[in-house]
């Protein structure tokens, strides 16, 4: 009898997944510590909603100076309304980054302190508590690295919110500054208007003094 040679058993075809890639990320977001997950909805509450204070002021300003511009070459009227909408709106970029500035040197303060975002990592302080009695091990203090991860990402877009407020109102200052060049100029010419008239006026009465004293001899 002739015996077959057995031929190898295929291995059975690996499964792929067939999760998008939003259910992935949905899925490895899940995952996180409910703190993390907590605190990544703060801070992005807080980003997005300097973001949107910060676009609902860009606008207003980009018309203002445009039409302060146009006002200025076009027109002999200073566009005294036109400077104080921009004034307004300087007031609101001004606050706004005040804000910006707040929020980002929050955020470094709390990346300096390795205890406290150790003091964070609050599912491993419930399971472990007596890991976190002073003093803390050093070892227990340099994993944080989610938690730092997470702050010196939104930290970034704090700082690129501050950073567009703080061209907005640069570029505020340097159109109040052409407004007062204006100005400047608009009243140097009046002195030297005034100045003329004053001289032509000094002549006239010279030339008449003159002309009744002759009369009179």
């Amino acid at each position: 009898q002739k015996s077959e040679a057995s031929s190898p058993t295929p291995a059975p075809p690996r499964e792929c997944s067939t999760g998008s890639l939003t259910d992935i990320v949905a899925d490895d977001y899940f995952r996180q510590p409910f703190e993390l997950r907590a605190l990544e909805a703060v801070l992005q509450t807080c980003t997005l909603r300097l973001d949107e204070a910060c676009e609902a002021v860009e606008g207003p300003a980009e018309a203002s100076m445009r039409m302060m511009q146009s006002k200025l070459s076009a027109a002999p009227a200073l566009p005294l309304e036109n400077l104080e909408r921009l004034r307004h709106v300087k007031n609101g970029v001004s606050h706004l980054e005040a804000r910006a500035r707040d929020t980002a040197e929050a955020l470094t303060t709390l990346l300096d302190e390795d205890e406290d975002m150790c003091m964070m990592r609050l599912s491993l302080l419930r399971e472990r508590p007596r890991l976190f009695d002073p003093p803390i091990s050093p070892e227990l203090l340099t994993q944080h690295e989610d938690v730092e991860l997470l702050l010196e990402s939104y930290l970034q877009e704090t700082e690129a919110v501050q950073t567009r407020l703080e061209l907005l109102r640069l570029r505020i200052d340097n159109a109040e500054d052409l407004f007062a060049m204006k100005l400047d100029l608009a009243r140097n010419r009046l002195i030297t208007a005034d100045t003329i008239f004053t001289l032509v006026s000094m002549c006239l009465a010279a030339g008449g003094g003159v002309a009744t004293r002759g009369g009179g001899a």
